[in-house]
């Protein structure tokens, strides 16, 4: 049996969290997978043999017991249409399933040469989605080839680009090839558009997960659009940012050392208003939280992501505390004569006008006389560590961010400024 050597075989508990994702990606009711699968056994799928068949499934979805069987393999694997190498790496691998040329066996292959022979052929197939309405790039994405992603990138049939729509800011990844066009596709956006936002996503997991720094900046993987558009009356522009729980996940499982320097270090952005706002990758906190709940790290790395959220999220504190202080003291200042008390607690309320704290977000902000005031964004950490010195670092970084949410009742209250 020939050997893949990046392959390494997943514990039963991941194999069966992602073989219940397939499952339920395919099926509107697990139930409706066990009867197949008791089809396929050739056993009639009544009530009884459904409900056994469920109670085995429900252990092996959670890495009980013995795990997949070698027969369990070659059914699941014909009834999902996957390879075993897929569900035994929890998608880490692939091999193809059919020997025909298109789309699908090009994206497997690693030979420049072939790429560039299916590129150059007359009737530039290779520019068309397939049957299924998938590219050249799709599948590539989909397998993991990086080699080939990097080759389209670099021949210019995949590029970044920042674009405005509707008066919203996106970072897309766009492509040559074309896909059909659905036009029932749940969205405000045109089809195309969509896409291009799921492609930019997709490369930018694959980058992180072999390590292409050069590519995570020149996509801006740890940067959302929305912090371009800041401005002083809009502090929370509209998010078309999508959620990608695989970036996050390829964040945490990394072993590279430069992937988490990348995304847990500070960076400056500058809106299109020429205001400039310190930030940190928005989701370093989820991507914490995943790293101690798989206990997947190293003691320095987890440390030093710890730390960085908790050093940033008290220099925060710390400059939006002495700017509001500045502020309020400057107006007092200008008072003639012995001021009313009523008068001091309405300037607080008033210094306050200008401070915003968006939990959903992160994003904080406080806007004075000074040029562009302060922008920013606090990260929560929600997971515990068993290390009592690493969860004491836990718990200072999020006292940090608990007092900037408090931090406008806790303005006004208090009296110490007087």
């Amino acid at each position: 049996m020939k050997k893949y050597m990046e392959i390494r075989e997943e514990t039963n508990q991941r194999i069966g969290v992602y073989l219940a994702k397939l499952v339920d990606a395919k099926y509107r009711k697990r139930s409706d997978f066990y009867r197949e699968y008791l089809r396929h056994e050739g056993i009639r799928p009544d009530a009884e043999e459904v409900r056994k068949m469920g109670n085995r499934f429900s252990q092996i979805f959670i890495g009980k017991k013995k795990g997949l069987q070698i027969h369990d393999l070659l059914i699941i694997t014909d009834i999902l249409g996957i390879s075993c190498e897929e569900l035994l790496t929890c998608g880490k691998a692939y091999r193809p399933i059919s020997g025909h040329m298109t789309n699908y066996e090009i994206a497997f292959s690693k030979n420049p040469k072939l790429w560039k022979k299916y590129i150059a052929s007359e009737d530039r197939l290779f520019l068309n989605s397939d049957e299924y309405g998938k590219t050249v790039v799709d599948y590539a994405l989909e397998f993991k080839n990086y080699p080939l992603v990097q080759w389209l990138m670099d021949e210019g049939y995949v590029t970044f680009v920042e674009e405005n729509l509707y008066g919203v800011a996106m970072f897309l990844a766009k492509t040559k090839m074309e896909r059909r066009d659905f036009r029932f596709m749940d969205t405000d956006f045109p089809p195309q558009v969509y896409d291009a936002e799921k492609l930019r996503a997709s490369l930018v997991s694959l980058a992180i997960e072999n390590g292409d720094l050069k590519t995570m900046k020149k996509m801006k993987a740890r940067e959302i659009p929305l912090l371009y558009e800041m401005t002083y009356v809009n502090v929370k522009p509209e998010d078309r940012y999508i959620n990608n729980e695989r970036m996050i996940e390829s964040i945490a499982m990394s072993d590279i050392e430069a992937v988490f320097d990348y995304f847990s270090e500070e960076y400056q952005i500058q809106t299109k208003s020429k205001c400039v706002g310190r930030y940190v990758y928005p989701d370093l906190g989820r991507v914490i939280d995943v790293m101690l709940r798989e206990k997947h790290y190293s003691e320095d790395v987890i440390r030093m992501l710890v730390k960085r959220a908790m050093e940033h999220n008290k220099s925060l504190f710390d400059s939006i505390k002495k700017s509001a202080e500045a502020f309020h003291q400057a107006r007092v200042k200008d008072w003639f004569g012995e001021m009313p008390e009523e008068v001091f607690e309405s300037f607080k309320e008033q210094t306050m006008y200008g401070y915003h704290f968006d939990a959903e977000t992160g994003i904080v902000a406080f806007f004075d006389t000074s040029e562009g005031g302060i922008r920013s964004n606090a990260i929560l950490i929600s997971e515990t560590s068993e290390s009592v010195s690493l969860n004491s670092l836990i718990q200072e970084s999020n006292e940090w961010y608990l007092k900037l949410e408090s931090f406008k009742d806790n303005f006004i209250q208090t009296s110490m400024l007087k």
